[in-house]
């Protein structure tokens, strides 16, 4: 008898740890569908993109940028694609080209007003007579594009418009 008692406590000490493991469980993945719910809800509001991966599709002197900077914050992630707020910024680019002695030390500063729901297409186009120089080149806008899945919400443009 002593035995059947031993193996119930047994029994219910493994049926108390599966139903914290549950609630464990349950716990975990309700923080994580909140946290999806969250960032859904977020996504309705407007954004614009900054893409500097683009150039292949232009000439042999342009080139793609990396985003370095925004209004003053420095980014280190070597990233050529990044969302920003609408509004005025300024944004600092670094060509991917390479000098002659394979240094990628050549920035420029833009200001550009986004709007919200677009994407910038921009390459850095570098002088065809200063082949050895990454230092000669400036920031040319390819093309400004919408953001198919973007969408501004109905009085966004009333709220945030400039006086």
């Amino acid at each position: 008898m002593k035995q059947l008692s031993v193996n119930k406590k047994q029994l219910t000490s493994k049926a108390r740890i599966n139903s914290e493991q549950t609630i464990s469980s349950v716990l975990k993945l309700s923080l994580l569908v909140g946290g999806l719910f969250s960032v859904v809800g977020c996504s309705n509001i407007p954004y614009a993109i900054i893409d500097g991966s683009r150039s292949k599709i232009t000439d042999v002197d342009s080139h793609n940028v990396m985003i370095t900077g925004i209004d003053g914050r420095m980014y280190f992630d070597s990233d050529t694609v990044k969302n920003i707020e609408p509004g005025e910024h300024t944004i600092r680019l670094a060509s991917t080209r390479i000098n002659a002695r394979g240094m990628l030390l050549s920035y420029k500063d833009i200001k550009l007003d986004a709007e919200p729901c677009k994407r910038y297409v921009v390459a850095a186009k570098h002088d065809k007579n200063k082949r050895f120089s990454n230092k000669h080149w400036e920031v040319k806008v390819l093309r400004v594009e919408d953001i198919p899945w973007c969408e501004i919400p109905e009085g966004y443009e009333a709220a945030n418009s400039k006086s």
